[in-house]
Formats: C-alpha cells, sequence, structure tokens
C-alpha cells in the first residue's frame, strides 16, 4: 500500500512539473526589431496608423529586405506595395514604376529619390511630375531625403535642402517631407553614413529600422519612437 502511494504521488509530482514547465518552454523570447520607449508608448500606438494601402517606390535601398519590413511591423493594419528598382533615379522612377503603382488604388505615395544620376540635375523636376500625377489621382505625398554620401556633395546637399526647407518649390503638390539624412549620418560628419555598408550607400539594418522610425514618428507617431542605436 505503501509502494502504491509513493508512486502516486511520483506522478502527481511529475504532472505538476510538466504542467508548469511545458507553456514556458514553448515560448521564444526576443528584442523588438525597433526599440520603444515603453515609458511613453503603449504599444496600442502601433497597431493602427490610420492608413489602409501605402505605395512605396525607389532604388536599391527600398529593395527586397528594406526599411519596408519595418513600417509592416509598426503598421501591421496597413498594406505596403513596393514599386523599387536599383540604381534607378527619379526620372527612371517616374517612367517604369509609377504608373503601375499608382493603379494599386494608394492613399499615400512615400517616394524615396535615392542619389542615382544626381550629377545629371533632373531630381527636382523628375520629383515634381512624380509628385502632380500622384495629385491628379488623389493620393497623399510624402517624399524621403537623398541619405548621405560622400560622392555628390554639393548635389545632395542642395537637393535636400530645397526639399526640406521648399518642398522643391511644389509646396501644395507635397504633403510631407521625411528627413533621413539625420538619422543616417555618422556622428560629426555632414555627409559619411554612420549606418551604410562598406560602400556608403546602402544601409545596414541598423540603418533600415532608424528610417523606418523616422518615417513612423514623421507620418504617423502619435507617441515617438525612440531611435535605435547600436
Amino acid at each position: 500500500m505503501l509502494e502504491n502511494l509513493l508512486c502516486s504521488c511520483r506522478t502527481v509530482v511529475l504532472a505538476l512539473a510538466f504542467t508548469i514547465v511545458s507553456p514556458i518552454s514553448s515560448y521564444s523570447f526576443s528584442p523588438p526589431l525597433i526599440t520603444i520607449n515603453k515609458s511613453s508608448v503603449p504599444n496600442q500606438v502601433l497597431d493602427d496608423c490610420g492608413i489602409k494601402r501605402v505605395g512605396v517606390m525607389g532604388a536599391s535601398n527600398t529593395v527586397g529586405k528594406s526599411y519596408v519590413r519595418y513600417l509592416r511591423e509598426l503598421c501591421p493594419s496597413t498594406e505596403f506595395i513596393v514599386r523599387a528598382h536599383g540604381g534607378y533615379s527619379p526620372r527612371e522612377q517616374l517612367k517604369y514604376l509609377l504608373p503601375g503603382l499608382l493603379e494599386e488604388k494608394i492613399e499615400l505615395l512615400i517616394v524615396s529619390p535615392s542619389g542615382n544620376d544626381l550629377e545629371r540635375h533632373d531630381h527636382v523636376a523628375a520629383m515634381r511630375e512624380i509628385v502632380g500625377r500622384a495629385k491628379q489621382k488623389g493620393v497623399e505625398t510624402a517624399v524621403l531625403s537623398v541619405s548621405p554620401r560622400s560622392r555628390y556633395y554639393q548635389e545632395w546637399k542642395e537637393f535636400n535642402n530645397y526639399l526640406l526647407h521648399e518642398k522643391l518649390g511644389v509646396s501644395s503638390l507635397i504633403d510631407d517631407v521625411v528627413d533621413i539624412t539625420s538619422p543616417l549620418l555618422r556622428n560629426g560628419s555632414e555627409y559619411i553614413c554612420g549606418y551604410c555598408k562598406k560602400d556608403g550607400l546602402h544601409w545596414t539594418d541598423l540603418g533600415d529600422q532608424r528610417v523606418a522610425a523616422q518615417i513612423y514618428n514623421t507620418l504617423w507617431g502619435k507617441k515617438k519612437l525612440k531611435m535605435p542605436e547600436k
């Protein structure tokens, strides 16, 4: 009888151990993709960015696993439709990417002009045409600044200044301007990208996170995200 009692107790102990341990071992904990100031930003803020369909257009930094994947994390109820091609300037984006994107019934167009072909000095004209066509379709527009780079420093700096301060001279066609240059700059530098790969042009994963945080804070953030750090 004592032996049966010991067996029963052993069975109960094992059952309790499994009940306690099993659920915990089924979860894997990982840090958030973008650091949030938990004391001031409730998770609910990230659930709805108030828009259903967003088109994103750009060049190589918008291709593949880009900053857009972090925007999807931040705005899970929003559909992001990406049209991007490595090496494309605004003129090529206008010709080859914009027509199809505007057929997607998007509510907002985010354009990353890129620094491709800056030396041709037609970025402003092409960007004006891009936002003009979007507005004709009733689409809101947001334009990103050109990210920092050592080549064509004067050209991209002039473009960014014109964009940030005067909305390229077409303020009625550009709803929002997003300064992604500042969060990508190396500390103490005016032109070196501190969050780029060795080529100094293409962003690292942390660079993508910082760009996504800046876009979110500018366009949707009711409470601001803390900028991701190394």
